[in-house]
Parts: structure tokens; sequence; C-alpha cells
């Protein structure tokens, strides 16, 4: 479930219905979004735990460090793996794919399941605009493995997909970023007539993000999509479409307040999609104001502060 597995025609057309202000896609019928039940059912990520946090290192100094100790990286590694503070992903895979467990030390094993998460944040959570590269500030959340499962990884993937798409709402700004099977499984999940082929093999145990087959359709065009979702009828939208108990609906869903991933605070309102917890839609309350925003025409020059509130 990585970003190459993504339909760029389906996932382009709602990115357009994007507003940042609300962290919501608007439509005709009213507005929708990614939800953490949504992160939870679809990738089966946790949205509960300790929030992602620390400032990202730009610095190739300091990721040169953690290069050296967190993966054993040697001078010519070095110079074959980094491009600034950024890791190459075919270096991650050609360099620890070999490895065999049955002859490993226990310190190069550390090693080589760091280089795998790593290469696994860099094409799922955090993708990047070039798709070939991670940062490598990222080992310092690597360091001691013991803690990973205490993480919210759930709540900072979304966090961190809002922050994208507020960017690629900008004019001047042509490629989106983060978790895009996530924005698409959502999609065939609540849109019918978008929906791709299911998998009837994929097992119960797994993400339901799995059971769907990526669409590769090459007669998709962005101008007739964006046609249908113009003239998209409620009646076509399936508000809640997992199998489950109202009150088993994760109790993050209805939570108000902020997100966080790295430095960054996301705002995340249910109230204005109560309908995706089979709710009576009323009247939403004022966004969160920020306390400093420079929304820009560019990716570049997106700047959006938001103080950390919590209802």
């Amino acid at each position: 479930m990585s970003y190459r597995f993504s339909c760029r025609v389906l996932v382009s057309t709602f990115v357009e219905r994007w507003f940042p202000e609300t962290n919501t896609f608007h439509f005709l019928f009213g507005e929708m979004t990614i939800t953490p039940e949504d992160v939870h059912q679809l990738l089966g990520l946790s949205v509960m735990g300790r929030p992602v946090l620390f400032e990202r290192m730009t610095d190739r100094a300091t990721v040169t460090e953690l290069m050296v100790d967190l993966l054993g990286a040697s001078a010519a590694d070095l110079a074959v793996a980094m491009d600034g503070s950024l890791v190459r992903l075919k270096w991650l895979r050609s360099h620890f794919q070999p490895l065999g467990t049955d002859d490993a030390s226990d310190e190069e094993v550390e090693h080589a399941v760091r280089a795998y998460l790593l290469y696994l944040l860099g094409t799922t959570i955090f993708t990047s605009k070039s798709g070939d590269k991670v940062s490598g500030s990222y080992l310092h959340l690597l360091r001691d493995l013991t803690c990973l499962n205490g993480f919210a990884w759930g709540a900072t993937c979304l966090a961190f997909l809002y922050r994208e798409l507020g960017k690629v709402s900008r004019v001047g700004t042509r490629q989106v970023v983060g978790y895009l099977t996530l924005l698409e499984a959502w999609v065939l999940e609540h849109f019918t007539m978008f929906r791709g082929t299911y998998d009837w093999t994929c097992p119960a145990t797994l993400p339901l993000a799995f059971r769907w087959i990526p669409r590769r359709d090459l007669t998709l065009d962005t101008t007739h999509l964006r046609d249908i979702l113009n003239h998209y009828s409620i009646t076509e939208v399936v508000f809640d479409p997992y199998v489950r108990p109202q009150d088993q609906i994760h109790m993050m869903t209805y939570y108000r307040g902020s997100l966080c991933f790295l430095s960054h605070v996301e705002p995340y309102y249910p109230g204005r999609v109560v309908r995706q917890f089979r709710l009576v839609q009323p009247i939403p309350s004022h966004p969160i104001r920020p306390t400093r925003a420079s929304l820009g025409r560019s990716a570049a020059s997106y700047t959006v502060v938001y103080p950390w509130v919590e209802h």
C-alpha cells in the first residue's frame, strides 16, 4: 500500500475540492473529510498514543551522525546514500536487502530493521515529491525500536496529509504528497461511482485498503471526473461504509481539536462531517483561527500556524 499505487487522475480530482480552512472536501451536498476512523479502518494504524513530535533536521551533518550511529553507514555509503539531508530509497533497498539473519550480528539486524522502517515511512506516511528519497531526520524516531508501537502513527499520517492537501490547494502547486493510498481508498469506500475492482480473496484480518485493487483506467479524464463530482448525487455517497455498530466507532473520531506531526499542528473538525458518523448534520461551528497564516500561491509560501486546541 505505498505511494506507487494510487490513481493520479482520481486523486487530483478530489484534491481540487479540498479547503484548508476547514480541512474538508467541499461538495454540492456538503462537506466530508478523512477521519481517524477512516485511518483506523483502512490502514490499521493506531490513532491513539504518543504524538510524533520533533523539529525536522535539514542540515547534512546532523543526519550524517544519525546514519552512522543508527544504520552503521560508512563514509563510502554516505557518498552514495545521501542527497543533502535526504536518504535515497534505492540505497536503503540495495544495501540492506541482501542481509541474512543467520550470520548477522544483533547490531546489524537492528540497522536493517531501522533501514526498512525508514524506507516504509518514505513510501507511505511521509512521501516526498521526488518519490525516491526520504528525510534522514526520521531516523530520530527509530532510535529506540521498542517504543515504536507507542506512537500515534495514524494521527500523524492524517495530520501530514491534511497539511500537504493544504499546500497543493494553492494555484501554483501541481504535485501532492502524503499517504495517497489512504486518500484513494477513502474515495473508493465512500463514493460508489468511482469504485474499482473488489478483491474477494483479501483476508478479513488485513486493513480494508487491501480489499481494493487500484484502478489503472487510462480512459479516466480529469475533466470528466470533475463533471461527475459537480453533479454527484448524495444517494451515491456512503457516509459510513464500515460494518460495525455505531458504538464501536473509534473514540478518537469524535475528538475536536488538533492533530500534530513533527512541529506542525492541524485542526480536525468532526462537527462538520457528522453524517459520516450516522448523525444528522447541524450548522457547524467556526473553524479555529490560526495564530499566523500566509496561504500564498505555492507550496513554498504556504505557512499556516495553528494553536494547540483540545475539546
